[in-house]
């Protein structure tokens, strides 16, 4: 069976790449056939790997774009029963699309990149002076371990002492 060309969404998606068939990939195709290459030279499937890089970031760049407006229009977050399933579904992508342009965008996984949105209203809803159980169900959270284990995460400190410090007049940042 021989190699299939790329399909035109292939080279949609990576239209600065040229796709030579006759040339071998594989550092094992490339010692079958003969190398051609000098010890300096890079094999092909590091250049091919260092030219994909950007698109994949753009890529990545974008699909994040997307998750924030949809979390900025909709505030999914908010809904203590959101999964990434769901949040996939809404973004119209697959959920492991998702999930990695996330982690390459952020360095976080979803759950926590949407604990931070949650722990962001929460913020408000203990500036607008409510109580940090009241500040934590309106925000999504279920449990209030999990809400004071992400609060201190992101706030660097737990509810109460936020809210301390802010009324005592310290500057404390929302995220």
């Amino acid at each position: 069976m021989g190699a299939r060309p790329p399909s035109e969404r292939q080279r949609r998606r990576l239209p600065e790449l040229a796709f030579d068939l006759d040339q071998p990939l594989l550092a094992a195709e490339t010692a079958a056939t003969g190398p051609e290459e000098t010890a300096d030279s890079a094999p092909p499937e590091v250049t091919q790997t260092a030219e994909i890089a950007p698109v994949l970031r753009a890529e990545d760049a974008a699909i994040l774009t997307r998750l924030d407006s949809l979390l900025t229009r909709e505030t999914p977050h908010l809904d203590p029963n959101l999964t990434l399933m769901r949040l996939a579904r809404r973004l119209r992508l697959p959920e492991k699309r998702l999930s990695a342009a996330v982690n390459a965008a952020t360095g976080e996984n979803v759950s926590h990149y949407v604990n931070a949105w949650r722990i962001h209203a929460a913020c408000a809803g203990l500036g607008r002076g409510l109580s940090v159980t009241e500040a934590m169900l309106e925000s999504g959270f279920n449990t209030k371990s999990n809400f004071n284990r992400e609060f201190c995460r992101a706030m660097g400190t737990i509810p109460s002492a936020w809210l301390s410090g802010r009324t005592a007049g310290a500057s404390l940042a929302v995220p």
